[in-house]
């Protein structure tokens, strides 16, 4: 059995059920939509690198694009936690 990176007890359940699932150690960047269950999206994350914004990447060949999968996790679990930080922050100022 394969070792937990030291960061996935950090992640939310869900993240780490996801990280458990996946059967290799990379997620091509056509599957994202798959591994994520429609969380991320191949072509929002190409954008994203194409910004300097994106994750750590892989290159596999002339046209595969490929991610290790706990950068992937790392990266759902990041923008989970923001997303709710920013989603507090909306509801604090509605009720001011």
């Amino acid at each position: 059995m394969a070792t937990k990176p030291k960061q996935y007890e950090a992640w939310p359940t869900w993240v780490q059920e996801l990280y458990d699932s996946w059967p290799s150690t990379i997620v091509a960047r056509k599957e994202l939509k798959n591994f994520s269950g429609g969380a991320m999206y191949g072509r929002t994350e190409a954008n994203k690198e194409s910004k300097g914004e994106g994750m750590a990447k892989l290159a596999l060949g002339d046209r595969i694009v490929a991610y290790q999968k706990v950068v992937v996790c790392d990266t759902l679990a990041q923008r989970a936690f923001a997303g709710s930080r920013s989603h507090l922050a909306k509801r604090s100022k509605a009720v001011a």
